[in-house]
């Protein structure tokens, strides 16, 4: 969604808190820069929190609350989808985690209860309901985690033969990979683009 003007934000404010005035409508555009899942994020924190000590902290603070309603099992399930990108399918989080099938459809469920993600058409494929979520995530994983899993899924991917997702991963995992195994699946990702 493109962001909202400063007076789409207002009117927002004023249909959700009719009491709040200018300096409060401006402070929320000041803070969620028109985005609208701040926007979105912002009024529900601040329904609950008329202090507004929790959506005055910013962005983070926003999803860090977001994030923050996951069990620990559901947050490590969405670290490792958020290491196979904005879009990623079931199986493939279980694969790449370790984690059984049914382990991952709960998790899965989970952050679906709590808008964190979105099915789509696909059965089984899920995407993060917004890529500052996924990103969140993501930075937030210590690197060498991060290359660990990114390792996990350029394997997953070159057993499925998707050598393309295999290289990026194995790039990016490249820390925790052998370089002659990352020069591998590179040259058959590009042999496989031909």
């Amino acid at each position: 969604l493109p962001r909202l003007a400063p007076e789409h934000v207002a009117a927002w404010l004023h249909e959700v808190a009719p009491e709040a005035d200018a300096a409060r409508a401006q402070e929320l555009y000041r803070l969620t820069e028109g985005q609208p899942l701040f926007v979105v994020e912002a009024l529900r924190l601040g329904a609950r929190d008329r202090d507004r000590s929790s959506w005055t902290h910013g962005p983070h603070a926003v999803l860090d609350e977001r994030l923050g309603s996951l069990s620990a099992e559901a947050r490590a399930v969405l670290e490792v989808a958020a290491v196979l990108g904005r879009e990623f399918t079931r199986d493939s989080v279980a694969a790449v985690s370790g984690t059984s099938r049914d382990r991952v459809h709960e998790a899965l469920s989970d952050a679906l209860t709590a808008s964190i993600l979105v099915p789509t058409a696909e059965a089984g494929r899920f995407r993060f309901s917004h890529v500052l979520l996924r990103d969140r995530l993501y930075h937030e994983l210590l690197p060498s985690v991060r290359e660990g899993l990114h390792f996990h899924a350029g394997a997953h991917a070159a057993d499925s033969g998707e050598m393309q997702s295999a290289a990026h991963h194995l790039f990016q995992g490249a820390g925790a990979v052998p370089f002659e195994r990352v020069a591998q699946v590179a040259l058959a990702a590009a042999e496989s683009a031909l």
